[in-house]
């Protein structure tokens, strides 16, 4: 310890110095410790409930899916979290719980989440709507607003090409189904009341005679038209 003597009037003085300032400097150095902790545990706690998503924009009634992207593992960390959209432009995607180990959802209606998750979980959308336009946001739940990024969804509008060629095809082949059902229930009745009567087949007699008939020259036809002829005027001669 440091101590100034001063003489006069016979008598001596000290002043010890570092008496006087060691209390404060303990006070500023467990101050200054303190703000570090604080600063160092809020950087972890952000780190920690970082997060971040992504989506691709899709055309009109396709099918979308968004991919939350966790710095960590949540199933390790069995972290909650929901899918919420920051613009208020509709309801909550999704909220998600550990219960006994495992994820638990609760989603809006035509989202469903992958229960395969790691550092990342994807949700998905089975027909993208305008209404579903916006913008959407991962979050651990007790996170602050420093803790997640939001990411904008867009739905374009479908080609309307294509909902004319289908109802075109749908004004030719309807009707054309319902004619033919029409014919064949028409063809239907005739045959039950008779009317349609099938073809018999020929006999094997009737067969041989037409194939022999069919085998015949022009000239045996004449021959035998000629005999026919004569037979018939000896028939006419034997009468008179």
């Amino acid at each position: 310890m440091t101590s100034y003597t001063m003489e006069g009037g016979g008598r001596s003085r000290d002043f010890y110095t570092s008496s006087t300032s060691f209390p404060l400097r303990l006070i500023m150095s467990t101050l200054l410790l303190s703000f570090q902790i604080s600063l160092n545990s809020r950087a972890l706690a952000q780190a920690k409930t970082k997060a971040s998503c992504n989506i691709s924009s899709v055309k009109e009634n396709e099918p979308a899916a968004l991919t939350c992207v966790f710095s960590s593992d949540i199933s390790v960390t069995k972290d909650n979290f929901e899918v919420v959209r920051p613009d208020g432009k509709g309801s909550n995607v999704a909220s998600c719980t550990w219960t006994n180990g495992e994820l638990e959802c609760t989603t809006a209606t035509g989202f469903d989440v992958n229960k395969t998750v790691t550092d990342h979980v994807i949700i998905r959308l089975s027909q993208a709507t305008p209404a579903h336009t916006g913008q959407y946001a991962c979050r651990l739940q007790g996170s602050d607003d420093g803790g997640f990024t939001h990411c904008d969804f867009v739905v374009m509008p479908g080609d309307p090409h294509d909902d004319s060629s289908a109802g075109v095809a749908a004004a030719v082949v309807i009707p054309l189904l319902v004619l033919i059902v029409l014919v064949a229930a028409i063809l239907f009745v005739l045959w039950r009341k008779g009317k349609i009567t099938r073809t018999q087949p020929s006999s094997p007699k009737r067969k041989q005679r037409m194939s022999r008939e069919y085998k015949r020259t022009p000239l045996t036809r004449a021959r035998d038209a000629v005999k026919e002829s004569g037979h018939s005027s000896s028939r006419s001669a034997e009468l008179f």
